[in-house]
């Protein structure tokens, strides 16, 4: 592993209401949403993206993305759910790593790969034993 290592550590998770509900529920009561289902009409162009995802309010972003900034965050990553319309949003805090921190995921790195073999090797050993025994038989 090189110099050039950045941390990346999870603070936490939030996934949204479904953006098209809280749409329609900006617009219309649950009357008019009985009677007659919310259509969407597009004036103009309509984006390089649109109906690959859904329109969410800036407020709502902003508290979200203020939320997880006063906890911490200084990135988030941004998922979309095509079948649900919605969005997973995920706080982070990235910064470059240390040398100590660096060394210390070298070190279970390769003490994960170690194991991994092991658990091959004992794995091949049992087949072999299975296959020499069938053989006697």
């Amino acid at each position: 592993m090189g110099k050039n290592v950045i941390l990346k550590s999870y603070l936490g998770e939030i996934e949204t209401e479904e953006q098209d509900l809280v749409l329609w529920n900006d617009f219309f009561t649950d009357e008019e949403m009985e009677n007659d289902y919310p259509q969407t009409i597009y004036a103009g162009d309509n984006g390089n993206y649109s109906g690959e995802c859904a329109p969410i309010k800036i407020d709502e972003m902003i508290e979200t993305l203020q939320s997880m900034k006063s906890d911490g965050a200084n990135y988030v990553e941004i998922g979309y759910h095509t079948d649900h319309y919605s969005y997973l949003i995920n706080a982070l805090h990235i910064r470059k790593a240390t040398p100590e921190e660096i060394k210390k995921n070298e070190e279970e790195e390769k003490e994960y790969l170690k194991s991994k073999i092991e658990k091959k090797i004992n794995d091949f050993e049992e087949e072999i034993k299975k296959l020499k025994h069938a053989i006697s038989q």
